[in-house]
């Protein structure tokens, strides 16, 4: 291990521990409160890798647990979260899709009388067939991937209705046994500055501009983004409420290639919206949006995304769900474009509750993907029917 690794894992590990070392004390202290959930579910999927030829189906049992504590005051709100899941499937003939994984989430906000300051942390230990679904698509090598990521913000209120806003993030991706073939470690840092201005009780716009540094250990690749983004959002009605983004931003990039560095870059636009409707029954969300997102493919890409998601209560017991998920993801660098892809995803979902904890649950999903700029080109696609027993606890205090 270099000591330039030794020393950004260090930090990533002394951040985590001041993080958690937040809220060691307060645990023990009154008004906190947690919940519990326990989820175990059969899963039968005739593609379960979303390979393109030599499909194999499997079926797999996963159990899942989950502990919240929180703790609200006039002034704080805080939030310690963990949860862990296991995974087994029968019908891998391959091996590597059975999982352990953990999950660690932390944070909170303390206001004041003209600020706020939060600060969210997170720790996962996790299956690439789980984290590499909506990043690179790459499943052939199942190994374990640990995330760990930091982000804290500020806002402070300039004048009555216009707040000074910033944050700064950074994530760390590791492959602590074996590193995936076409997949890199990673880190990825990030901060803001802007203006928040409330036009009134119903609509708020904001500016800001941003900085980001992305570098892909495995492959020597650095790419550095500046840019700019312009947000409104507003609530049209009781029922309503939108929002629409658009923004600029130009990446740097370097790269190693047969031993020399090529350097280049690539400007483009950035835009967002969605709308969110909700009533007594039902609640639909819609976004659609072009962002930059780290990839542990060795690049950024330029994701656009479309997501919809509709629930509806259908009986006194038993709800309804519909959810969609299309994207793109394209690198910005073309010079570096072998695992650019499309992918995209839509689940049926029921649930019945057999008790005030207890429910039943149903889902189908289809998966489909295709890679479009490499030799080995492909579409792939899965067909899954799950079928689970959740339980989901009360809040309650300590």
């Amino acid at each position: 291990m270099t000591v330039e690794n030794m020393n950004k894992r260090s930090s990533v590990n002394v951040v985590t521990l001041v993080l958690l070392s937040m809220f060691a004390y307060p645990v023990c202290a009154g008004n906190w409160f947690y919940q519990a959930t326990l989820s175990s579910q059969v899963e039968a999927d005739d593609n379960k890798r979303l390979r393109a030829s030599d499909e194999e189906g499997t079926v797999g049992v996963e159990i899942r647990a989950t502990l919240e504590l929180s703790k609200k005051t006039e002034t704080s709100d805080m939030y310690i979260r963990g949860a862990l899941s296991s995974d087994r499937y029968d019908g891998d003939d391959d091996g590597g899709l059975d999982s352990d994984d953990q999950y660690l989430y932390a944070g909170g906000s303390w206001r004041t009388e003209r600020s706020e300051f939060s600060i969210d942390g997170e720790f996962r230990r996790e299956s690439t067939l789980l984290t590499e679904l909506e990043d690179t698509g790459l499943f052939a090598d199942v190994e374990r991937r640990v995330t760990k990521a930091i982000t804290p913000q500020f806002a402070y209120s300039l004048f009555e209705n216009t707040q000074l806003i910033t944050g700064i993030s950074y994530t760390d991706v590791e492959f602590p046994n074996t590193i995936p073939a076409s997949l890199t470690e990673y880190d990825f840092k990030s901060a803001n500055i802007g203006v928040s201005h409330s036009i009134d009780d119903r609509s708020a716009v904001s500016l800001t501009v941003f900085h980001s540094m992305y570098e892909a250990d495995t492959f020597d690749n650095d790419v550095d983004t500046t840019g700019a983004n312009l947000r409104y959002s507003t609530v049209l009605s009781e029922f309503w409420s939108v929002f629409a983004g658009i923004g600029y931003r130009d990446s740097k990039f370097k790269n190693v290639v047969g031993g020399a560095t090529v350097r280049d870059d690539d400007t483009g636009a950035l835009y967002e919206a969605g709308a969110t409707r909700r009533s007594e029954l039902s609640e639909m969300q819609f976004t659609l949006s072009n962002e930059l997102q780290p990839s542990a493919s060795g690049n950024i890409n330029e994701r656009t995304e479309y997501r919809f998601d509709y629930r509806r209560l259908f009986t006194e017991r038993f709800t309804g769900r519909l959810k969609f998920l299309w994207l793109e993801n394209e690198s910005v660098n073309s010079n570096n474009d072998s695992n650019d892809r499309e992918y995209w995803s839509a689940e049926i979902i029921g649930e019945y509750r057999l008790t005030p904890s207890w429910y039943l649950t149903g889902r189908y999903r289809h998966r489909d993907q295709e890679f479009d700029n490499t030799a080995n080109s492909f579409d792939a696609e899965s067909d899954a029917v799950i079928i689970g027993i959740r339980y989901s606890g009360r809040e309650t205090a300590l």
